[in-house]
């Protein structure tokens, strides 16, 4: 679907240049990402010169000649990147937002205390949207995304006790189901006639069709 809007509404080069420029700007933000990742994490921990470290870390990485091979060509890996990174800077925010407040008066700390409570589940429902569009990009965001889920449910249980609130673990489940939805599209551009089928991993406008092409089944046959 990016691909699509990039060919559609870059207005230079050939199809083909357009939805590669897609996968220059996925790696670049990613970079962007990891690096502000990285400087939180270190300042957090009391490193010094944090955003040399977290330049040096997201430079290192950017400029891998493979990373560099995926994010010049048309590829799901520098949107799964792109996303890998915007998911472990969320869970540095939401652990910052688990952090205990600094001293204050008592109404104060309530005050913000509810703040940070507030500001880790909107953090916790932007990072569960985030792995369902992950998992809609590549399945094996899923070493990624698990290890995360893990950590800030097990963060927010020991603070702010979001977790515990059923409505609230069933809006995370929400949201996570909200970024699945781009296998929505699938059924719909499959039944859209014969040419809808060029260059796609089989036919999808049947439920099993759908599950066939989700488990790589053509993919595993071909290799």
């Amino acid at each position: 679907m990016l691909g699509h809007l990039m060919y559609r509404f870059l207005p230079v080069g050939t199809p083909g240049f357009r939805v590669n420029c897609l996968s220059c700007v996925c790696g670049a933000t990613a970079a962007l990402l990891l690096f502000l990742f990285c400087q939180r994490w270190y300042a957090a921990r009391g490193y010094r010169a944090s955003c040399g470290w977290a330049l040096l870390a997201a430079g290192c990485w950017a400029f891998s000649p493979l990373l560099w091979q995926y994010h010049v060509q048309a590829e799901v890996f520098a949107l799964n990147n792109l996303i890998v990174a915007a998911q472990f800077l969320l869970a540095q925010l939401h652990n910052e937002a688990c952090m205990p407040a600094p001293a204050q008066s008592a109404s104060n700390a309530d005050a913000a205390g509810d703040a940070r409570r507030l500001r880790a589940r909107n953090i916790a429902r932007l990072g569960a949207l985030l792995v369902g569009l992950g998992f809609s990009n590549q399945h094996a965001i899923v070493f990624y995304s698990v290890p995360l889920v893990v950590a800030v449910l097990a963060t927010d249980a020991s603070t702010h006790a979001n977790v515990t609130d059923v409505s609230f673990f069933l809006q995370l489940v929400a949201c996570g189901l909200l970024g699945l939805t781009p296998y929505m599209l699938m059924p719909w551009s499959a039944s859209r006639g014969a040419l809808a089928q060029l260059g796609s991993w089989g036919d999808q406008r049947s439920v099993a069709g759908l599950f066939k092409q989700n488990a790589h089944k053509e993919r595993l046959a071909e290799g």
